[in-house]
């Protein structure tokens, strides 16, 4: 489990970047373990 606190300003540019990167991780260790019982997701 990993708990990122949001920036005080959600709109910046570097939120939104981190937030696409987080979400190709996810996307990219989702199928590298689609076999596995391992289930991972991303909340917004």
């Amino acid at each position: 489990y990993v708990d990122m606190p949001r920036p005080r300003d959600p709109a910046s540019p570097a939120f939104n970047e981190l937030k696409r990167e987080l979400g190709r991780l996810v996307m990219e260790e989702q199928q590298r373990h689609a076999n596995a019982e391992m289930k991972l997701s991303a909340v917004d």
